[in-house]
């Protein structure tokens, strides 16, 4: 356990409740006092925590020494300026250009109250999700009781019913002030909607970014993630997604450098004929520290849900990748898949690699898988022997990896992922 950051962020979400108090509805104000309590009763997550088991908290520590610049300033490139910019950061929230018809933007705290179902802290295991979760397992959410407590901007974002947005809507989080910035979200895709959108964040410290997505039925929501941090800096996001009948979700992140950078989603159904995807790339080189984890909760039957990461680990930075699925009785039909690939370029470099499935019902397609290598040296001769240089074979076989992620689905922003991935 970190003392220090434990103390820091007990203080940032005290001092916010006593602000919240008389500022937004009562019952907020007793919800995020209600957070509070939970973390001080279960603390932060130590190696007993499964889900950060493999993730060096104490770096956190490290990042709250750091001295934020406010300078800087939003660049848009032309294919940025036909779209919606957000802009999310301890000054507020702002918007470039119009919003699209149909699509609304509130602050957080404006959401209705029944858009803030609390997180389910489960416990593992046979039964899961029919008690309350352990001491243990709730601590892996302690970022999450923080940032309920803590958050001090966010936006709620609604997409009114049968409205399929055009234009994608680009989502920026910076840091100009606090070290450590909690931002709280809400998207909402009401029956028969759809909307694209994008994220990437800028920190100079720690942003903890927790978002709920509300899929109604026949919904539609595609994200689009690319996070390349600098050295010093943290990057925590928490995704809760919640799909009604015939409701799809698919993303796609792509992460790079970042002292520490963990992101997990967890997908829970609430109807039966569900779809949702992910690809993960990782490119954790220098002293990065990465690290992804994908949780599919299949409470209803005909589920789909399909999971690809990808990463690489280089010098002496350490890769994260866990991904879990779970089948609840009565579950039937439901198809989950599974495919974690990861290289392994330095000696020094550690990966560490988990697909897990939990199956408690009949009439279930599941697969899951795991390999950890090093380059195929027969490729890379084959490709010398064509005239090509050793550097330029290694980052072709490099991108071809990893774009197995990026080829998951036909997402409509995937000519951009594998821009990234070659400028890189």
């Amino acid at each position: 356990m970190s003392d220090k950051l434990q103390t820091f962020w007990w203080q940032q979400a005290h001092q916010a409740v006593r602000d919240s108090t008389g500022h937004e509805p009562e019952w907020l104000t007793a919800y995020r006092s209600e957070q509070l309590e939970r973390f001080e009763a279960t603390g932060l997550p130590d190696k007993k925590v499964e889900l950060w088991k493999y993730t060096d908290i104490h770096r956190l520590e490290e990042v709250l020494e750091n001295r934020l610049t406010d300078d800087w300033e939003l660049q848009l490139d032309e294919d940025e300026q036909a779209r919606c910019v957000i802009v999310v950061s301890d000054y507020g929230i702002e918007v470039h250009g119009s919003l699209p018809s149909g699509v609304r933007l509130k602050p957080v705290a404006e959401a209705p109250q029944k858009l803030w179902k609390p997180f389910a802290y489960v416990e593992p295991g046979e039964g899961r999700g029919t008690r309350p979760g352990s001491q243990i397992q709730a601590r892996a959410y302690a970022h999450v009781m923080v940032n309920q407590a803590a958050f001090k901007t966010g936006f709620w974002l609604h997409v009114a019913e049968n409205t399929r947005v055009k234009r994608p809507l680009q989502v920026v989080y910076v840091q100009h002030e606090d070290v450590c910035l909690h931002i709280n979200n809400i998207i909402e895709v009401e029956a028969g909607g759809t909307l694209e959108m994008r994220q990437c964040a800028r920190p100079g410290g720690i942003i903890n970014v927790v978002n709920r997505q509300w899929c109604g039925q026949n919904a539609c929501l595609n994200v689009g993630n690319r996070h390349q941090l600098a050295g010093r800096s943290a990057l925590l996001t928490h995704t809760q997604t919640w799909l009604q009948d015939n409701a799809q979700q698919h993303s796609l992140t792509f992460n790079q450098s970042g002292h520490l950078s963990r992101h997990q989603q967890d997908v829970l159904p609430l109807a039966a004929n569900t779809r949702h995807s992910a690809g993960v790339i990782h490119r954790a080189d220098g002293n990065a520290h990465l690290c992804s984890i994908s949780q599919s909760l299949l409470n209803k039957p005909a589920a789909n849900t399909r999971v690809y990461m990808r990463a690489l680990a280089d010098d002496k930075a350490v890769s994260v990748v866990n991904c879990t699925g779970v089948v609840y009785p009565g579950s039937d039909d439901c198809q989950v898949e599974q495919s974690l690939k990861n290289l392994l370029l330095s000696e020094r470099a550690r990966i560490y690699s988990k697909p897990a499935l939990e199956i408690y019902a009949d009439e279930v397609e599941a697969a899951h898988g795991s390999t950890i290598g090093t380059l195929d040296e027969q490729a890379l001769f084959y490709l010398r022997s064509r005239g090509i240089p050793l550097e330029q074979a290694r980052d072709m076989l490099i991108t071809s990896f990893l774009s197995e992620a990026v080829n998951l689905d036909d997402a409509p922003w995937r000519q951009q992922f594998y821009e990234s991935l070659q400028a890189c």
